[in-house]
């Protein structure tokens, strides 16, 4: 793991939210999916111009007709009962001091020790222990539900 603190501030703050527009759609399209919402991807991209980030993810998860907040967890915390979340991946900086930022990931299953995610714009699934998940992932996820399923609290 790098170290995060050599970041620039612009990188330790905003950059790390930033989205593309393929990702935008691919994780709201697929968070609604896990809640029986099918969206079109044009009206995403209608009601939702560049650039994206994280607060937009937000408003585009209440448009499609979902309750939606950020959620501070650790890898523990993690219950298939908040499934699935947006989680952002931590910058990882390399010993050239180049930052790599994966694309944020939907977190679909959880087990006893394990949890599933998949990166946007793949259809890869990938395994990591639930001990690990500060190690690779930011503690606020964003959290999407029904407005009957959960009370969240939005918080920006």
């Amino acid at each position: 793991m790098g170290n995060l603190a050599a970041l620039p501030q612009s990188q330790r703050d905003g950059d790390r939210y930033a989205l593309n527009s393929d990702h935008f759609v691919w994780l709201v399209s697929n968070l609604c999916k896990g809640h029986g919402i099918q969206i079109e991807p044009s009206f995403l991209l209608r009601s939702f111009r560049p650039p994206h980030d994280r607060e937009q993810l937000i408003d585009a998860i209440h448009a499609c007709g979902l309750r939606a907040g950020l959620l501070r967890v650790g890898g523990e915390d993690l219950k298939y009962s908040l499934l699935p979340v947006i989680a952002f991946p931590r910058p990882i900086v390399s010993s050239d001091k180049a930052t790599e930022i994966a694309p944020p990931s939907l977190v679909v299953i959880v087990t006893n020790d394990r949890f599933l995610y998949v990166e946007a714009g793949s259809n890869a699934p990938r395994f990591r222990m639930k001990r690990n998940f500060l190690e690779f992932f930011e503690p606020t996820v964003i959290l999407g539900s029904r407005p009957a399923d959960h009370e969240v609290t939005q918080s920006r």
